[in-house]
């Protein structure tokens, strides 16, 4: 019994090693932290030249000379790929989040210097899409906004409720106008 799992376990391992070879082949990445006075930022580069293709109306950014910068619709350096992390110099964090070949992809996080979220924001392609949350220091909502494709969405319910209210504050304001008309003429 003791031999079955023994093998059971050594495959395993050997499956995840031969799992890790391949990601790293395929994502040569390299990690670069960089100290400012008031932060610390740790970012994934691509270390490999890797073919993509840049569309013009994206925002790419890319490390290069010890500096982080972004250009829409081009690289100058080494695309950010992987996670990207900035914690202020207490260590605690204020941005969170992912780049795939130099666009923003995924869930990002920041938060306020107290700890408290300060946005959610939700990435396909380098643009927003999805739901973005902005909250207040307090942990409150104050903002829900939602995008497909980098397009901002109408709140359709929101725009279907507002127009019901609409359209009765319109019928009571025709009916206190009327009624005021009709006060004027009995006078």
């Amino acid at each position: 019994m003791k031999k079955t799992y023994l093998i059971i376990f050594l495959i395993a391992i050997t499956q995840s090693l031969l799992f890790a070879q391949d990601y790293s082949a395929k994502y040569n990445t390299r990690t670069i932290v960089l100290n400012y006075p008031d932060s610390v930022v740790k970012v994934k580069v691509l270390n490999t030249e890797e073919d993509f293709k840049i569309k013009d109306d994206l925002n790419y950014y890319w490390y290069n000379n010890n500096m982080i910068g972004y250009n829409k619709g081009g690289v100058n350096g080494k695309p950010l790929h992987g996670t990207y992390t900035v914690c202020n110099i207490e260590g605690a964090l204020i941005t969170q989040g992912e780049f795939l070949h130099g666009l923003k992809e995924g869930k990002w996080k920041s938060w306020y210097i107290s700890g408290e979220l300060k946005t959610i924001e939700n990435y396909k392609n380098g643009l927003k899409d999805d739901i973005q949350c902005y909250y207040s220091e307090s942990g409150e909502i104050v903002k829900e906004t939602k995008y497909k494709n980098g397009v901002k969405l109408e709140n359709k319910e929101g725009s279907f409720l507002k127009s019901i209210f609409n359209k009765k504050d319109k019928e009571e304001k025709v009916k206190n106008d009327s009624t005021e008309i009709n006060n004027e003429i009995e006078k």
